[in-house]
């Protein structure tokens, strides 16, 4: 699931996104079309993806910000995986999350595992 807040209302676009790849630049995700979700990853403010399996009540939350990719190679991947779940569409746009903040969740708890700077540090330059 990718999360963001809209900041002039404080309402919550939650969007449900196959992440692709993930390398030491990003979790790699793609938009097929220009809707909210790839208006508000264009804004300059923090976004969470949450993996999370529901059967175990387990998952993982990654809180950071997003930047776009112009890799062809990673393009090609996103879509190849779209067909292979019989979503024929071409990706507009080639999204990478910088997590910033990585948290171990489950149905009743969550607890900080990975950090990368202060929150106050990472807000002021995304």
């Amino acid at each position: 699931m990718f999360a963001h807040l809209d900041p002039s209302t404080g309402i919550p676009n939650i969007t449900p996104r196959w992440l692709v790849d993930i390398t030491k630049d990003g979790w790699a995700f793609g938009d097929s079309t220009r809707h909210k979700t790839q208006i508000n990853v264009e804004r300059p403010s923090p976004v969470s993806i949450l993996i999370y399996e529901i059967p175990s009540g387990k998952g993982v939350l990654g809180v950071g910000w997003v930047s776009s990719s112009n890799s062809p190679e990673l393009k090609k991947k996103i879509e190849d995986f779209w067909k292979s779940r019989n979503f024929n569409v071409s990706a507009i746009k080639v999204n990478l999350f910088h997590p910033e903040e990585i948290y171990r969740v489950s149905r009743i708890s969550y607890t900080k595992i990975f950090e990368t700077r202060p929150r106050s540090q990472w807000l002021l330059y995304s």
